[in-house]
């Protein structure tokens, strides 16, 4: 089914693109141009839409699949909020059925949660898709505890990201202080495997720390893991339900 949604997406895409040209503009060698229009707008609109309508239907027959049931709303917020913690546990939880080593925390770009609020109710694949549009893929990579310290402290300097449980730091002066993971002093020598989403693993938002170190991808969207875990959990009789900690405290 996930395969036939894609399918639906890349071409209902494709037939938007093909609607919404008005113009073509062709360049010849000598670098003149000419202009050409297409026709009446409103009617290449009708026509469009009729055409994609059997697509979207079905598209969103399948988009409207509710997979879950949410407990309370989940609000983005800094420097901590309910639905980056709910975000950054699945991606921990998803991570480590994925990896062959123990994954110590998972951390998600504050601006890779696009959804501002998920309202309490039933979860749809529209939904996830709402919360996590882009094609980032799940990966991990290990850190020395000097390391974690400065990826840390990037994260301080974003004003806070969603961090997974058992992280505990506070901001100050844009810096992680007083810092522990599952209630101990991060060791500066002690190699962590961190759960994360390729774009930060490849320099995004500023990440090098982690330049020039292996990425284990699982091959795994990170949508799909949200969906996955959302289906599994339903699956058990469990319902989604998050809160904010203290996992990120900001010092004035």
């Amino acid at each position: 089914m996930e395969m036939q949604l894609k399918n639906l997406l890349q071409l209902l895409l494709l037939l938007c693109s093909m609607a919404s040209c008005t113009q073509q503009v062709w360049h010849t060698a000598d670098a003149k141009y000419e202009r050409y229009d297409v026709g009446d707008q409103a009617g290449t609109d009708e026509a469009m839409a009729e055409l994609i309508e059997p697509y979207k239907s079905q598209l969103d027959s399948k988009m409207d699949i509710v997979i879950g049931e949410l407990e309370v709303e989940l609000v983005k917020e800094r420097v901590e909020s309910n639905i980056g913690n709910w975000f950054a546990d699945i991606m921990l939880e998803e991570t480590q059925r994925l990896s062959n080593q123990p994954v110590h925390f998972a951390v998600q770009n504050y601006g890779g949660v696009r959804s501002n609020s998920i309202a309490a109710g039933p979860i749809t694949i529209r939904t996830i898709y709402e919360v996590m549009p882009f094609e980032n893929k799940m990966v991990a990579v290990d850190l020395t505890g000097d390391e974690v310290m400065k990826l840390l402290d990037r994260i301080a300097d974003y004003g806070g990201w969603p961090v997974s449980k058992g992280v505990k730091f506070e901001i100050k002066d844009g810096k992680a202080i007083n810092v522990t993971l599952n209630g101990e002093a991060i060791d500066e020598e002690q190699i962590y495997r961190v759960g994360l989403n390729d774009y930060l693993a490849y320099g995004g938002d500023g990440t090098s720390v982690f330049a020039g170190k292996e990425i284990y991808d699982y091959d795994l969207l990170v949508r799909d893991a949200l969906i996955q875990h959302v289906k599994r959990d339903t699956e058990q009789g469990i319902k989604q339900i998050a809160k904010k900690e203290g996992r990120i405290v900001k010092i004035n």
